[in-house]
Parts: structure tokens; C-alpha cells; sequence
């Protein structure tokens, strides 16, 4: 069923409410201009009522009667009503009392069939003509009703033929006006928003009050929701731009310092140089790996290979290569038993998301990580933590942004270039779930992946290195 605010039911009441303003106007000019008469056939009921009447008269004269004899006769005949014995001539037609003297009774000549009928006309409605046939002089006896209001119908039919057309025709004209432009506005105001954002005018938007009433107006929303996702990845892009030149401002340095230096120096010192040109080479290929992998899942253009895995099959790798990396800076981490449970994700980028966190804890970690595993109802939950100084509180919303860092000098040392946890944050919007990070109430960050669905969980538990 279509809802009050649809194009398609204001289609149907703006179609219904022409003809019904059409007929109210047609009633009010109707109570004010007719033509001269209009007639309908009469039900049997009636015919026999004013036949008793005709009966009475032929009975009561032998002979033809004065003018005066017929209208006294109708006088006692009529009993409240208005009796009209039309003669072959005026001075023969007689009526059974007075009546108004807007009421033409002339006009009842102009009916040609003599059949029993309703007659109506703007002052009177009459009933008749019943032939009455006196020494063979043949009069039509009519009941006449001053001022009656005639049915509907018959008020429309005593309307002027013009006027019936003209009517009509000028309401839809009206209502058909005012319905194409309410239509026209909202289509014009999306045309000319559309326009701007082809010439790059990517804020351009249809007004609110266009927005979200009808079909039309749903379909406005739906422009302002795809020129704002435009809009926002257009933003994305330019600040990837922005970040990315920035950040291989540096590298870029270092790799043409060494390069210089790799020249101007010895054998045994070049050495070093080529070692460091490798090991910039290799960053550079890190960070553009990352920002392009970012991009992609900012714009949404990242296409995600959903399998379903057992969760320790995804996490035992991750976590193995992390145990030697941690063990190799003097660091542990500490790996709770991992459920056995089916989870339904794209493995490459979930265990991409879950390095960076974990190099990150490593990183800023003094001595300790610490990984848990756990499902709390159709969610699972993994958490990562480290024993570090934690970020401040006001921050933690700002840390999971593109190139965004906390302490630049100490990210930079580390080998960082803050896109990590922007990568797992996007990852898991990508998989329908979300990363929350907050600070231990002993040191150190908690970084939480929550993801809001999982195939099929057993009670069973798996070591890492099982």
C-alpha cells in the first residue's frame, strides 16, 4: 500500500481532488445559472398518484366547464399542492392557486414528449402531463413544487453545455499546474545539484526541504548521500595525497643522502651507504604497500575475499611471527588459549590488521604483550595490550587516523609511519565490525577487534603453537 507522503498517492488524491473541487464548484454555479428545463422518466408510484386526479376531473363534467369551474375544482383537488391543467390555449389553462411570478410555466411547452416525467426547471420542478380528456377537449394536468432543489444530477444537467466543459476543463488546467511544479521543483533542484558536482563542485547538495517526502524526495537523499561519499573520498584522497608526500619527504632525504655519500665514498664505507639505500628502499615499499591498501578501504574499492576459517588458523601465523620478533627485541608476548570457533572474514587483510597492532604493542611495549581470544554471544573479541606509558585519553580518538602520531621523533625511530591501527580500523568496518581502543588502568594501550559474527563455535581451546 502507498504510504500518504508517496508520489504515487499524491498522483491519486491530485487526480481524485480535481474531479471532486470540479463537482463543488459545479454545485455552487449550479445553484445560481441553469438552462430553462431538464426532464427524467417518472417512477409508476407517482404516475398513479397524479392519474387519481386526472380521473376525478374527466368524472365531475359531462360538458366542457368555464375557466372558473376547473380552477375551483383544482383548488379542492389540490390539498396543499399546485395543480396545472394546461389547455390547448392560455385563456383554457388554469392553475389550482396562485404561485410565485418567477414561476414560468410557459416553459413546460417546450417539452415534446407528452410521456408522465419529472420536469425541472431554475424555480419549480412539476410532475406530468397526464392527459385529461373532457367532451373531447384534451387538456395535460401537471403537479407543480415551487422552488424544489433537484437531485444532483439533475442539477448538473440543467448546467449550460459550456459551462460543463469549461468547468472541468479549467480546474484540471489549475490543479494540473500546481502538481507539475511541485513535481518540477525538486526534479530542477536535483538536475542543477547534479550539474555542479559533474563541473567538481563536489559540495553541492538538493535543499533539505525537497529531501526524504516522496519517491522524488528519496531519490534527492540519495544524491546528497552519494555527492557526500564522493565528496568524502575526494577528501580522502587529497589528504592521502598531502600525508604521502609528506611522509616520503623524509626517506627520500636519507635514500639521496646516501646515495651521495655511497659515491664520494670508499670501498669498505660503501658498503654501509648501499646497506642504508636498501633498507629506505624497503620502508618506501612498505608505506606505499600501506597507503594503497588503506585507500582502497577508505574508497571501498577493496574487494574482500570472505572465506570461512578457523579463527586459530588465521591467528596462529600472525602470532608466531610476532612471538620472534618480540623475543628478538627482549620482549614477550603472552598468548591466552585461543577458542576454536569458524569466523567468516578475508584472512590477507584481517592478519594484515592484527600485525600492525601487535608490532605496534611490541613497539611500545616495555616488556609484555599480552593477546586474548574470546566470544561474547555471536561477537569475537580479540584484544591486544601492552605494558608501555599508554597515549592520553583526549588522543585515542585521533591515533587510528591516517599518518597521525602521538610522539613523531619516537614513531619515526620505530620505524612507523602511523597508518597502522588506521588500516585496522578500516579493515574491521569493512567486515561489519568496529576497533576500540582505551588505555589499562595499570599502563600500557588495549586495542580491541570486535567482529559482529562468527560461523560456529565449539568450547574447545587451541594453543598457538599447537
Amino acid at each position: 500500500m502507498a504510504r500518504l507522503n508517496s508520489l504515487l498517492f499524491k498522483v491519486f488524491a491530485w487526480f481524485w481532488s480535481s474531479i471532486a473541487i470540479t463537482i463543488v464548484i459545479l454545485l455552487l454555479i449550479s445553484s445560481v445559472s441553469f438552462t430553462d428545463l431538464v426532464s427524467k422518466p417518472l417512477d409508476s408510484r407517482k404516475i398513479r398518484g397524479i392519474e387519481k386526479y386526472a380521473l376525478f376531473i374527466e368524472k365531475r363534467f359531462n360538458s366542457l366547464p368555464t375557466s372558473k369551474q376547473l380552477q375551483r375544482l383544482l383548488h379542492r383537488s389540490s390539498r396543499k399542492r399546485v395543480l396545472f391543467l394546461k389547455g390547448s390555449t392560455s385563456e383554457m389553462s388554469v392553475l389550482s392557486g396562485p404561485v410565485p411570478e418567477s414561476i414560468d410555466l410557459n416553459l413546460l411547452a417546450e417539452v415534446d414528449d407528452l410521456t408522465p416525467q419529472y420536469i425541472f426547471t431554475e424555480n419549480y420542478h412539476a410532475i406530468g402531463p397526464i392527459k385529461v380528456k373532457i367532451n373531447n377537449e384534451v387538456f395535460h394536468l401537471y403537479e407543480v413544487t415551487p422552488k424544489r432543489n433537484p437531485p444532483l444530477l439533475i442539477k448538473f444537467s440543467l448546467l449550460p453545455i459550456w459551462l460543463k466543459f469549461t468547468v472541468p476543463i479549467l480546474v484540471s488546467l489549475g490543479l494540473s499546474f500546481l502538481f507539475t511544479r511541485g513535481i518540477a521543483r525538486p526534479i530542477r533542484e536535483l538536475r542543477d545539484a547534479a550539474e555542479k558536482v559533474g563541473k567538481g563542485e563536489l559540495s553541492s547538495r538538493v535543499p533539505n526541504k525537497y529531501v526524504g517526502k516522496d519517491e522524488l524526495g528519496e531519490l534527492s537523499a540519495d544524491f546528497n548521500s552519494m555527492a557526500e561519499q564522493l565528496e568524502a573520498s575526494m577528501g580522502v584522497q587529497r589528504r592521502l595525497l598531502a600525508d604521502i608526500s609528506h611522509e616520503l619527504r623524509s626517506p627520500l632525504t636519507r635514500l639521496s643522502l646516501a646515495v651521495g655519500l655511497a659515491k664520494e665514498s670508499n670501498e669498505e664505507r660503501r658498503e654501509g651507504y648501499l646497506a642504508r639505500i636498501e633498507k629506505e628502499a624497503e620502508q618506501l615499499d612498505q608505506m606505499i604497500g600501506s597507503v594503497l591498501m588503506l585507500s582502497r578501504l577508505e574508497t571501498k574499492q577493496q574487494h574482500l575475499d570472505l572465506q570461512e576459517y578457523v579463527l586459530s588458523d588465521v591467528l596462529i601465523p600472525v602470532l608466531q611471527d610476532a612471538e620472534f620478533e618480540a623475543e628478538s627485541l627482549g620482549k614477550k608476548i603472552n598468548i591466552e588459549a585461543l577458542p576454536n570457533l569458524n569466523i567468516r572474514v578475508d584472512r590477507k587483510i584481517v592478519s594484515s590488521a592484527i600485525e600492525n597492532i601487535l608490532r605496534n604493542g611490541i613497539r611500545y611495549a616495555k616488556s609484555q604483550i599480552t593477546f586474548e581470544a574470546k566470544v561474547e554471544g555471536n561477537k569475537v573479541q580479540l584484544i591486544i595490550e601492552d605494558d608501555g606509558l599508554g597515549i592520553p585519553d583526549h588522543l585515542l580518538s585521533k591515533i587510528s587516523e591516517p599518518f597521525y602520531r602521538h610522539s613523531d621523533a619516537r614513531e619515526r625511530n620505530s620505524g612507523g609511519a602511523g597508518l597502522g591501527l588506521a588500516i585496522a580500523k578500516k579493515a574491521m568496518t569493512a567486515h561489519s565490525g568496529y576497533l576500540l581502543l582505551s588505555n589499562k588502568p595499570t599502563g600500557g594501550l588495549s586495542v580491541e577487534l570486535v567482529f559482529n559474527s562468527l560461523a560456529e563455535a565449539t568450547q574447545n581451546t587451541q594453543s598457538p603453537k599447537g
